[in-house]
């Protein structure tokens, strides 16, 4: 999917980007050169820069709304509107002379992604790897859906990646994590099993080239993973909705592994001090399967009637508090108490207060220009729920 496409109108020329990682929601961002009377106030300065040239921004079309830059001369609104169109038109070329896409399906208004273990802290982005296959996944869904094509596989993917995807899943079967090479670009990794004719067992991985295809990796090049905290967050909450955490229902109680009539402690492997931790479910299927891979056979799984103390006992005894740890950041987070005796949990979508530890309520923060929350740490948790910065940047 193109990033940029250039559309000459009455003589002027237009920049339509696709911002999929904007803070406020996806869109289509519309950007003119300074000279354009038609569209550009006098005395307005341009505000970036491109491979292209100049541009100031003169619209923001989220798929509902068209925004259009204020103090604008008349009639800009119509004027974009009749380029839209034509926008569509060039992206659907663009697309469809890619060599080698993926395909994927929008349903109920919204791409198809999932979670998964191996990535616990963001969305995939489901893709199949033939359009078939996606049209039968539509067949089993059993609702209205449309398979539609990547085009460029890597443009295609490095747009997800700034919507805030921390990965993408192909064929509900192989992973694509995220990584950056040693000039910070995208590069995309595949981890799948290895073809049945091969001598060698296990996964095998593979880096996505800029012809679309997956090449045998070996390590050749150094990559690191890409961490994008903040852009994970906002679009977890875009998902799934501001709530507390996935699986939280009014009433609700949760599930302790008792020994010996306390609290099991271990290590905590997702901070960096490994203080002694106290493990937390809402999940009884997940407080079991904790307890058989720690081996914590002798473990008896209780419901907690007394949240607010538990966490006052453990922090007393220098102990954190992880509801639902090793598992998927949106079901879970550190719980502690603050300085009145509130209970506080940081969930994917920042803070959350509660008196009781059964009702809760989202502590606004003063930083929070967006539903993703404003830079909040709790106890042993090195995880920051903020908000993007406004700056001026090469569209």
């Amino acid at each position: 999917m193109p990033r940029k496409t250039r559309i000459l109108h009455d003589d002027d020329e237009y920049l339509f980007v696709e911002a999929p990682g904007d803070p406020l929601g996806p869109s289509l961002q519309v950007f003119t050169r300074t000279e354009n009377a038609r569209a550009v106030a006098p005395g307005r300065a341009p505000t970036h820069q491109t491979e292209h040239g100049l541009w100031i921004q003169i619209a923001r079309f989220d798929g509902v709304e068209l925004g259009i830059a204020p103090e604008s001369p008349d009639g800009l609104g119509e004027r974009v509107k009749a380029m839209l169109p034509r926008y569509v038109e060039a992206r659907s070329a663009r697309i469809a002379e890619a060599k080698h896409p993926c395909w994927w399906i929008v349903a109920e208004g919204r791409a198809l992604h999932g979670l998964h273990p191996a990535q616990p802290a963001g969305a995939l982005f489901k893709l199949w790897s033939s359009e078939e296959r996606a049209r039968e996944v539509v067949r089993e869904l059993g609702v209205e859906g449309v398979v539609q094509s990547t085009g460029d596989l890597r443009e295609f993917l490095e747009l997800r990646a700034e919507e805030g995807y921390a990965g993408a899943l192909l064929d509900d079967r192989d992973l694509v994590f995220f990584c950056l090479d040693e000039q910070s670009r995208l590069q995309c990794l595949r981890i799948a099993p290895r073809d049945a004719d091969d001598e060698e067992a296990g996964l095998a991985t593979h880096l996505l080239g800029s012809d679309g295809r997956f090449a045998l990796y070996e390590g050749d090049e150094t990559l690191e993973p890409l961490a994008d905290p903040d852009g994970w967050d906002r679009l977890l909450v875009r998902l799934y909705g501001a709530q507390p955490f996935l699986g939280y229902v009014p009433g609700w109680r949760c599930l302790v592994l008792k020994k010996d009539g306390a609290p099991v402690t271990r290590p905590d492997l997702e901070g960096e001090l490994k203080q002694p931790m106290v493990a937390l479910f809402h999940d009884p299927a997940a407080a079991d399967d904790y307890r058989s891979r720690h081996g914590l056979a002798r473990a008896t799984i209780e419901r907690v009637t007394d949240l607010v103390a538990l966490v006052r006992r453990a922090q007393e005894q220098g102990q954190l508090v992880r509801l639902q740890p090793e598992d998927h950041r949106l079901r879970g987070g550190p719980l502690w108490l603050d300085a009145h005796g509130a209970l506080l949990l940081l969930g994917y979508c920042g803070i959350w207060r509660s008196s009781d530890g059964i009702a809760f309520e989202r502590v606004e923060e003063a930083a929070d220009d967006d539903s993703a929350g404003g830079h909040v740490h709790g106890p042993g948790c090195h995880h920051g729920v903020s908000g993007a910065d406004d700056d001026e940047e090469d569209p």
